[in-house]
């Protein structure tokens, strides 16, 4: 009999609903519902006929011959529901489920030392040996043979342990932990930026092996909260805005750039904005000497931001008037009449992505988003690569090629820094404040992250060059002379 390949052995559900419910042969209560022609009963623990319990995508493994791998399935099933209320999707599960058949696979292939097939009991622990019980041999085979990557090796016999933890629960196995792998116990002492020291208690396993350090930031980079980011030099930023002022940038392309630039903000933020958020370029709004709108983004208005904090987001005025025209122009509505013919009204108006690609759909599926958990591969915006492409097609090489999206992230905070440079030569502002203003404009986790920007600023003397461009981009009127709501009616 032919045998299945690895992927016709994982089979994705698409939607497996009642996972939380109870199966009866009769109707527990009122809010029972009859499956099979009445021959069985579903009864929602939380007494509901109508709760979502349901998982999206969710893996199912098969043996070689093609019959669910029931321990498995049972295994990542429960993964689903402890997690369930705090998924956000099942990427993980997935990934899950394919390094543990990688393993199975594995015992399945196994040969002895004549070549010949000896399949590998993975429940067969018996042996005095542990390089000869099952998960050692695996172990000894990645060291030795697959070689992956360290965290990649790590990942992979941490699902087959977790799989083995959980299977030594169940009833009729018989399963010393101690036999499938060794556990160490330790403790370590951390010490955070201000200098306080935490204890973190945890267990080690020991198929495992040491990944390696982060790299050293590179000179002239600054490392933000998990990402190396470089501010534009002079010409990088002059080159950036001459091609802004083409006509190969899209308008809705245009706000994007400007947004990053003026704001700092990361993509996820800026491209999972709602319709609601324009209610924030209202007078109400608007700072005391009306150059800015605060704009306030957060999960209960419909936006991502790192690590779900609230941002508030501090919008030229110029800016905000720019967005909302381009909000209600004939282009922008079009895209929202193309989603709802695709999508159908999952959305209210005011719920609505800001901007919508010209297919109609989003750019950046937020993780609110209805769709997200049913959605295999969501939209994590590329749009910023296309841009990125677009900038150095137009620009030849006066930008460099290792250019991202982020790093306007770093080039508008190198523009606050010089800001704060100026209130504080002018007595306007306390020396050493600028550290605090800078974090909460750039809604830093840590105040190292922080530091770390006023280091190199200070440090590297060509990237202060740029303050006059800075503040014409940020306060001037670089988009006044564009009429916006001609190019888009």
């Amino acid at each position: 009999m032919m045998q299945l390949t690895k992927a016709q052995r994982i089979v994705l559900i698409h939607h497996l609903p009642n996972t939380d419910a109870y199966l009866s042969t009769y109707p527990i209560n009122n809010h029972s519902q009859p499956i099979t022609n009445g021959d069985y009963y579903i009864t929602d623990l939380n007494n509901s006929s109508d709760s979502d319990d349901s998982v999206y995508l969710f893996p199912i493994l098969l043996e070689a011959d093609g019959t669910p791998w029931y321990l498995a399935n049972l295994f990542l099933l429960k993964i689903a529901i402890d997690n369930r209320d705090n998924y956000k999707d099942t990427r993980d599960i997935r990934k899950k489920a394919s390094l543990l058949l990688d393993y199975k696979i594995f015992c399945e292939s196994a040969r002895g030392n004549n070549n010949e097939q000896a399949p590998i009991d993975l429940f067969d622990f018996k042996h005095s040996l542990k390089s000869k019980r099952p998960t050692w041999r695996y172990y000894s085979h990645l060291m030795h043979v697959e070689k992956p990557r360290p965290g990649l090796l790590n990942a992979k016999t941490g699902a087959v342990y977790q799989f083995y933890k959980f299977a030594a629960t169940q009833p009729n196995i018989d399963l010393d932990l101690e036999r499938v792998e060794k556990l160490t116990s330790f403790t370590v002492f951390k010490q955070t930026a201000s200098g306080n020291l935490y204890r973190i208690d945890g267990e080690k396993r020991s198929q495992t092996v040491r990944t390696a350090e982060p790299a050293p930031v590179s000179i002239g980079y600054v490392r933000d909260e998990g990402e190396d980011l470089r501010p534009l030099f002079q010409k990088e930023l002059d080159a950036l805005l001459d091609a802004l002022q083409t006509g190969e940038f899209e308008i809705d392309e245009k706000l994007i750039v400007y947004l990053a630039l003026c704001t700092g903000e990361r993509k996820q933020t800026i491209l999972t904005m709602r319709m609601r958020h324009l209610k924030f370029f209202e007078d109400q709004y608007l700072s005391q000497k009306k150059m800015s709108y605060k704009l306030f983004a957060n999960s209960q208005n419909g936006c991502d931001t790192k690590y779900d904090k609230p941002h508030i987001l501090h919008v030229p005025a110029w800016l905000g008037e720019k967005i909302k025209t381009w909000a209600f122009s004939k282009k922008a509505t079009e895209r929202r009449e193309k989603f709802k013919q695709k999508f159908g009204d999952i959305f209210n108006d005011d719920d609505m992505y800001l901007f919508l690609s010209p297919t109609g759909d989003c750019r950046y599926m937020s993780h609110l988003d209805p769709r997200y958990k049913m959605t295999l591969s969501p939209a994590l915006g590329q749009v910023t690569r296309n841009l990125k492409y677009k900038l150095l097609r137009i620009t030849g090489n006066k930008i460099s090629p290792d250019f991202s999206f982020h790093w306007l992230r770093a080039t508008f905070a190198l523009l606050l820094y010089k800001g704060c440079q100026k209130l504080i030569s002018e007595k306007k502002m306390l020396a050493g404040t600028e550290l605090n203003h800078i974090r909460y404009r750039l809604h830093h986790a840590h105040q190292s992250t922080t530091e770390n920007y006023l280091k190199l600023f200070s440090q590297t003397s060509e990237l202060l060059e740029a303050q006059e461009t800075f503040e014409n981009v940020l306060f001037g009127d670089v988009l006044q002379n564009k009429d916006i709501s001609d190019e888009v009616k």
